[in-house]
């Protein structure tokens, strides 16, 4: 008897089936044997980031993200022990949501994302970001409605700031102040 061994690589992009066949040829008699393998694909997630993993209460951070033989995905958010919520569905034949793909998103407490994607045999992968909300002040506005003045002239400063504000100041020359409570509003000051 002889013996053949061998090994051959291959890189399947959808589930595949591989057959191989042996045969025997002696004089008018062949006789074939085969055996076969299917090998299963699975979705792939390329990549799924967010573009700011630390953000304010309700700063944007977008999340994008890469599959491979998905044909459909869903992208759900929980915090902390709250039910996950479905946030966003891509279905199959749904041409109008091209890869790579993103979605913004504004949390508002700490928030975990997570991508599924499903293949057409219904196999799925999964891959999670989580955003965290950071605790400390932001200053979205701060303004004045002048930046030039002659001497004497009023200036308008108007400010909003958000996040965990615990007190607000406005500091300078021939100022008497805001109320540190005032977490937006609008003064007058006259340098």
């Amino acid at each position: 008897t002889d013996e053949l061994d061998g090994s051959a690589t291959v890189s399947p992009t959808e589930t595949t089936q591989y057959t191989l066949q042996a045969e025997y040829h002696s004089n008018s008699i062949t006789k074939s044997v085969e055996q076969s393998v299917e090998i299963t694909v699975l979705p792939g997630i390329v990549f799924f980031t967010a573009t700011s993993e630390t953000v304010n209460n309700g700063e944007e951070s977008v999340l994008s993200w890469k599959t491979i033989g998905a044909v459909s995905i869903t992208l759900t958010k929980q915090s902390g022990n709250e039910t996950a919520e479905i946030i966003k569905e891509v279905l199959p034949g749904d041409t109008g949501n091209p890869e790579p793909a993103q979605f913004s998103v504004y949390p508002n407490k700490d928030t975990t994302f997570t991508l599924e994607g499903r293949n057409v045999a219904g196999d799925t992968s999964k891959k999670q970001v989580t955003i965290t909300v950071s605790p400390y002040p932001r200053i979205d506005i701060f303004s004045s409605d002048k930046t030039e003045i002659l001497a004497g002239e009023t200036v308008v400063f108007t400010w909003k700031v958000t996040g965990d504000v615990s007190a607000v100041s406005l500091v300078g020359p021939n100022f008497s102040g805001i109320d540190p409570g005032q977490f937006s509003g609008t003064v007058s000051a006259q340098p």
